[in-house]
């Protein structure tokens, strides 16, 4: 099983935002530019984590967009059954990251473990 186009930018549009944490918001268009997503289906995404509290909109000409909770308060999980018609409970999920990337995969079989956590100058809970 592997996690929708939109599931994925649900969860790079996050890892995004929350590598800004502490910074003050992040612009739409440079989530967009710098995950290559496109702007009106960043739009989308954003408003529905939004909705759920998951980051805040802050308005005016400095305005964009930020974690409405601690990094380490919120899960891919979180973000996956928000976004995915069909999320995958049970499933082993592997993440990779680095300073420019987000890479997420699901195992079909469910077999292994999920990481506690991911570590990148910020924590994110891998809870399904």
């Amino acid at each position: 099983m592997k996690l929708s186009t939109k599931g994925k930018y649900g969860v790079r549009a996050l890892f995004e935002v929350a590598r800004n944490f502490g910074k003050g918001p992040l612009a739409i268009k440079e989530i967009a530019e710098r995950q290559k997503i496109s702007l009106s289906y960043l739009e989308q995404i954003l408003h529905k984590l939004g909705k759920a509290g998951i980051i805040a909109s802050v308005r005016g000409p400095h305005g964009g967009y930020e974690l409405a909770r601690r990094p380490a308060d919120l899960t891919i999980g979180d973000v996956v059954r928000l976004i995915e018609s069909n999320p995958p409970e049970g499933r082993q999920v592997t993440v990779r990251i680095s300073a420019d990337h987000l890479e997420i995969n699901l195992d079909e079989g469910g077999g292994g473990t999920l990481p506690e956590k991911v570590s990148v100058g910020l924590s994110v809970a891998l809870r399904f």
